[in-house]
């Protein structure tokens, strides 16, 4: 089970009149459909953006959001918790509007979908396949509500790997063996659009990946590169971590780098 960073949290937050009541109306009853209705600021707004601020509040103050005491709500909570967890990770709020066509959350101009499960699968509308540049999938206990770990998977490398789909497409998080390459802590998602906003911007050249592109570019063959380079490890330069070598190949290279997707790789199902 992964840690939450709620120093950040608290960090990030700025605080606003209305938490203390969301607080004492949370201490009265901890049903989220009751806090909207009792706060009348929550109120006035649709279900999935009044409870994405009341488990930003929550977890500002170290509570867990009781996603399983929600009864017909527990869906949205859950969501909405998803949600208010990847908000809370940057000081520049991403778009805060709740269920944008095809995305969640914007992030430095990446179109961002979360999707939050207590189960082993996750599954996204066709728009939201085609649309959105990255899924972030939270996992969260079952029965206590506990958060236990994250994915990051790149767009470009999911429609890679399920290609062309006209309806609904499931990503089961333990079947297929991929998925667990992409696993990644909250805190490594905020260095990892950190790192990325520099690629976009030019700023690159302390970066170690690019001191050492020409270890990095035998991997390049045909302006192509296979997935499995991502999960290259590099001692002579301490590269550890797959999403760094992932940002090099995707945006030092502006996008132009196909990626390459061989199924018998992590032998799993399509």
């Amino acid at each position: 089970m992964s840690r939450l960073p709620s120093r950040l949290f608290r960090k990030n937050r700025v605080a606003k009149a209305v938490d203390e009541v969301i607080l004492s109306a949370y201490k009265k009853d901890l049903r989220y459909n009751f806090i909207k209705k009792d706060v009348p600021l929550l109120a006035t707004k649709k279900k999935p953006a009044a409870f994405k601020e009341i488990s930003k509040v929550l977890y500002v103050n170290d509570i867990t959001p009781p996603v399983s005491k929600q009864g017909h709500d527990a869906k949205t909570v859950l969501g909405a918790t998803g949600e208010a967890l990847t908000e809370l990770l940057f000081v520049e709020k991403p778009d805060l509007d709740s269920n944008n066509r095809g995305f969640d959350l914007k992030i430095d101009a990446s179109l961002v979908e979360v999707k939050s499960t207590v189960e082993d699968k996750v599954s996204l509308s066709n728009v939201q396949y085609e649309k959105s540049d990255y899924l972030i999938i939270h996992i969260f206990h079952k029965y206590n509500d506990s958060y236990l770990s994250s994915y990051l998977v790149p767009m470009r490398i999911l429609r890679e790997i399920k290609g062309d789909k006209n309806g609904r497409v499931s990503v089961n998080i333990y079947k297929e063996k991929w998925v667990e390459k992409f696993k990644i802590t909250p805190i490594r998602i905020i260095q990892y659009f950190k790192i990325r906003k520099r690629y976009i911007t030019g700023k690159t050249r302390t970066l170690v990946h690019v001191a050492n592109q020409d270890v990095l570019d035998k991997k390049i063959i045909h302006a192509s590169v296979h997935v499995q380079a991502i999960f290259e490890m590099y001692s002579s330069f301490n590269a550890w971590k797959w999403e760094l070598n992932f940002v090099y190949y995707e945006y030092f290279y502006h996008q132009t780098l196909d990626w390459v997707y061989t199924y018998d790789y992590f032998n799993t199902n399509r």
